[in-house]
């Protein structure tokens, strides 16, 4: 099934409105802290890991031509997607 603008558009709204949001609390618990443990240094790491993919999902649905899925693997992304927008704060470790 071919993903239409409209829904790319969306799909890119939301990947850049979880990063803006993940970014916050990145600069928050990480940068505002004094990073003595080993916890604070993994969390750091953990939120560098999500904002980095995050920004290849943008870079790669920005990509100009069709962007095809599965049904199956559609409805997935589409529950991880909308988990994504839902979702109201990270727990890392």
């Amino acid at each position: 099934r071919l993903l239409t603008q409209e829904e790319r558009k969306n799909l890119v709204l939301g990947l850049q409105s979880k990063w803006e949001k993940l970014n916050l609390e990145y600069q928050q618990k990480t940068h505002l802290t004094v990073l003595d443990t080993l916890h604070k240094v993994r969390r750091k790491e953990s939120y560098e890991v999500l904002l980095k993919q995050i920004e290849r999902d943008i870079l790669f649905m920005n990509k100009p031509g069709d962007i095809y899925v599965d049904l199956e693997q559609y409805l997935l992304f589409l529950c991880f997607v909308i988990s994504i927008l839902h979702t109201r704060s990270l727990t890392l470790y």
